[in-house]
């Protein structure tokens, strides 16, 4: 005949669970789960008051009755299944207590409405022991723990080691949650503890950026001084080319002059249009430099005609307007290069 395996009227909870494991193995032999040893609070702070939600696990109690005609199969053969231990061991934290005596069973009642609260005492207070043994999954919800399956002792082998892997699956899904709650909190935080660094760093440097502002702004009107003075250069070196391609350009012929007459039209990128007449046998180079005298130099712009699309400026300048079919009239499309 065997004792149960806490002594009655144990006083001490860790001593209780460290007495459990000893006498289970002594019982049911080596073949079992891994125990923690300790107290409930304990084992509850091991599964689920992690830092994390990544770090948790499910706490599994045992609850052992030696009262029932079940407690010899469940502990020797589905407790001793090599499949059970390892699901436990991956997924869970496995605390074992004791019920067989009122004492120890009145202890464990108190000390589960301390650490989860008494609904789950209640829950163990209502199991009948014709049901035990019995295992009480217990898991933590955002701050709060609370009973999240009971698996009763009637149960084989393939349907435990079912309800302990669904139990997983479902918590494992519940976590997912909570990590994304955490990462989102954890990036807010972030962004603050940045922030109060940057705003520190921001005091401690006001001084030194002030200076640099000052330097910053004489820099800036060194280079505006600068930039004025190349964009003045620059419009005057535009204004000679302007007014040397102006000089060449012929007058507007008169239609009663008796010469083929071409009108060129010219449709600036603002949409704009200029026309000037020209005789069918000028130089192409005259119409550039017409368009040059109007402020579109050819360096800085193509110069567009006809279908398939050709550039002007790229054909021979010598070339007439009658050679290149520009007449008795045509459009052509100034484009940035």
């Amino acid at each position: 005949q065997f004792t149960p395996p806490v002594p009655d009227n144990v006083d001490d909870e860790t001593i209780g669970s460290i007495q459990f494991v000893e006498n289970f193995a002594e019982r049911f032999g080596p073949q079992h789960p891994m125990f923690f040893q300790g107290s409930l609070e304990d084992a509850l702070k091991e599964a689920c008051h992690r830092p994390s939600a990544r770090d948790r696990k499910l706490l599994a109690i045992y609850l052992h009755h030696d009262g029932s005609v079940l407690t010899n199969v469940f502990c020797g053969q589905l407790l001793a299944c090599e499949s059970i231990i390892q699901i436990l061991l991956e997924h869970f934290v496995l605390y074992g207590w004791d019920l067989s005596y009122e004492s120890n069973k009145n202890m464990f009642l108190s000390s589960i409405s301390a650490c989860v609260g008494m609904t789950a005492s209640i829950t163990v207070r209502n199991i009948p022991t014709d049901r035990l043994p019995a295992i009480l999954v217990i898991s933590k919800n955002r701050s709060q723990c609370e009973v999240f399956q009971v698996i009763y002792g009637n149960v084989g082998v393939d349907d435990l080691l079912s309800k302990l892997m669904e139990a997983s699956d479902m918590y494992s899904e519940q976590l997912k949650i909570e990590l994304r709650e955490e990462n989102e909190r954890f990036a807010r935080e972030q962004v603050k503890l940045e922030q109060d660094a940057a705003y520190r760093e921001s005091l401690e440097a006001d001084r030194a950026k002030q200076e640099a502002k000052r330097q910053k702004e004489m820099m800036m009107q060194s280079e505006r001084r600068r930039l004025e003075s190349e964009r003045a250069e620059n419009e005057a070196k535009r204004e000679l080319i302007r007014a040397k391609a102006r000089s060449t350009v012929p007058d507007e012929p008169l239609q009663s002059s008796g010469e083929s007459i071409t009108k060129i039209r010219v449709r600036t990128p603002a949409g704009e249009m200029l026309e000037r007449k020209f005789t069918v046998d000028t130089p192409l180079e005259l119409l550039l430099n017409y368009i040059t005298a109007e402020g579109y130099l050819i360096d800085e712009f193509k110069v567009i005609s006809g279908w398939p699309r050709k550039d002007l400026t790229t054909l021979n300048h010598e070339s007439t307007l009658k050679e290149l079919k520009l007449y008795p009239q045509e459009t052509v499309i100034l484009e940035e290069r």
